[in-house]
């Protein structure tokens, strides 16, 4: 969930960046200085609005996500509304919190989840079993507005925690269920099968694993998934002592 983050936080930057030419004259008077003002921020939000709109802006048609991030635009800083329209020095903290203030209204929600289950389901390893794959990707699909929102203010100063933790959530949730821990727990079975196979051990004892590994639990697999190769090696090895003592009795 964090690369995906990043990716959809990276195509908010892209599509807000328009370029203009700025600029202004000297003023000599407040209601100078305050029509030039109104006249520049007309300007930039009318720059910003074609910038959404054009052909090949990736929110070109998510039509409610365009009008509401330039509604949004209107009541910004000037300062932050130029470096926006002119594409100098913009980063997730100027443009994070403008479309999660979108987001959390419920605008652009199908573009939005659909960014992110594309890019997670391109991340994830080939080995990855298809029920897993497909939990996820509804899982995300199910992200409410807030959650989103809180992802992208979150991620405004680049603190990610908050997207991983709703990734591990949801591919936890996943692998606690029946049908998706089943084929997990075969791939489980499977790798270790392969990792017997070519020693040279008596038929009985790789059955013995086999047959304990078979038995492994989803809560002690998905701590397994968590901890990686290191304990997944460790785990192996007690279940190897296991059978040699069963055996061996």
């Amino acid at each position: 969930m964090n690369c995906s983050m990043r990716l959809v936080i990276a195509i908010l930057v892209g599509l807000l960046a328009v370029t203009a030419c700025g600029g202004g004259a000297s003023h000599t008077s407040s209601t100078t200085r305050t029509s030039a003002a109104s006249a520049e921020r007309t300007r930039l939000v009318s720059e910003l609005r074609a910038s959404l709109e054009a052909p090949e802006s990736p929110v070109a048609n998510v039509r409610d996500l365009d009008e509401c991030i330039v509604g949004e635009a209107r009541a910004l800083p000037l300062a932050t509304l130029r470096k926006l329209a002119t594409a100098t020095n913009v980063s997730t903290s100027d443009t994070n919190p403008l479309v999660a203030r979108c987001v959390v209204q419920g605008k652009g929600l199908t573009w939005v989840r659909g960014v992110i289950a594309g890019v997670v389901a391109g991340k994830l390893p080939a080995l990855v079993p298809t029920e897993f794959r497909k939990c996820v990707v509804a899982g995300v699909d199910k992200l409410t507005p807030a959650q989103l929102a809180a992802a992208l203010n979150k991620g405004a100063n680049g603190n990610q925690d908050y997207s991983r933790r709703l990734g591990q959530r949801i591919a936890l949730d996943c692998i606690n269920q029946p049908h998706v821990y089943a084929q997990w727990r075969k791939l489980w079975v499977d790798g270790i099968r392969r990792s017997l196979a070519g020693r040279n051990l008596p038929t009985a004892f790789k059955q013995c694993v086999l047959d304990k590994a078979g038995q492994i639990g989803a809560t002690e697999l998905v701590k397994l998934v968590q901890s990686g190769s290191a304990a997944e090696t460790a785990y192996g090895e007690k279940l190897g002592r296991e059978c040699r003592s069963t055996l061996s009795g």
